[in-house]
């Protein structure tokens, strides 16, 4: 297992146990937070799955890898934020998309280099 999906799944876990703390004791955000964490947790976990499977699949580049899965969890985390209603999701998943844009160019432009 690579870093991201360990650390989803653990982001998961705590979120199922804040979830589970906000039933007990009648919190209704502590239960909305751990839903939040727990979708962080899956996106984090798919990010990891993914990067294994284009590096594997495609061969490409450290940079290129981790910008086109940064890319599609930003995608992600603004659609979600577009489902429960949160602008601040929205816009970091507006934030991770630029960032993977701008970390695919640096991989491709390595790759350039190298073919020279």
């Amino acid at each position: 297992m690579n870093k991201d999906q360990v650390k989803g799944e653990v982001k998961d876990l705590a979120g199922k146990i804040q979830e589970e703390a906000g039933k007990l004791t009648g919190s209704k955000e502590q239960q909305a937070k751990g839903l939040g964490k727990q979708i962080e947790g899956k996106i984090q976990k798919g990010v990891g799955d993914l990067k294994e499977t284009i590096s594997e699949e495609f061969g490409m580049n450290k940079d290129q890898v981790k910008g086109e899965v940064k890319d599609l969890a930003g995608k992600i985390q603004e659609e979600a934020g577009k489902l429960t209603g949160s602008k601040e999701q929205q816009a970091k998943g507006l934030e991770k998309q630029i960032e993977g844009k701008i970390q695919k160019g640096v991989g491709d432009l390595k790759e350039t280099v190298k073919k020279g």
